[in-house]
């Protein structure tokens, strides 16, 4: 039953919140193509990664080999420097997004987010198998954490009674 504490307070902050602005903004964003160009490039990658998934069975005949990533034999701090890296790199994006100019061009973190992360991570890892749990940001930040404190028992927890959803 440690849980119910945690369930008490997300409840309570549930609670406490207020309506959100979603969406709203100084000025509109003009589309410089026709708005059927734009749903057509959408619909084509839909139905691209409908069809790359619904091949996965017939692709894993073919065993590609991911590329893994081994600290073996190193310092273990090895380990977790590029999630501290991409931890760092996240908070400062989090922090220019806040406190940055509010247009999305002059912003660094629309950018980051929409260009570098979405499209050249994504074929980072199409190229060089998957790199996430290298550059995730929590888990150098759990491993730092436990370093320190010993066993890390974490303040929330999954209710078991959720199953999968």
């Amino acid at each position: 039953m440690h849980c119910v504490p945690a369930l008490t307070s997300c409840a309570g902050m549930a609670l406490w919140s207020t309506p959100a602005g979603a969406h709203a903004g100084e000025r509109g964003q003009i589309m410089l193509l026709p708005t059927g160009f734009y749903m057509l490039g959408g619909v084509l990658a839909v139905l691209a990664s409908v069809i790359l998934v619904g091949s996965m069975p017939a692709l894993a005949r073919w065993k590609v080999r991911v590329l893994e990533f081994s600290f073996s034999g190193t310092w273990a701090g090895w380990k977790s420097l590029p999630s501290i890296l991409s931890l760092a790199l996240l908070s400062v994006l989090v922090l220019a997004g806040l406190s940055g100019p509010g247009d999305p061009i002059s912003n660094p973190l629309p950018g980051f987010i929409w260009s570098l992360w979405w499209v050249g991570f994504t074929l980072l890892c199409l190229l060089f198998g998957n790199l996430w749990p290298l550059f995730n940001p929590w888990t150098g930040l759990l491993q730092v954490i436990t370093a320190t404190m010993g066993r890390y028992r974490p303040p929330l927890c999954y209710p078991v009674w959720l199953g999968h959803w």
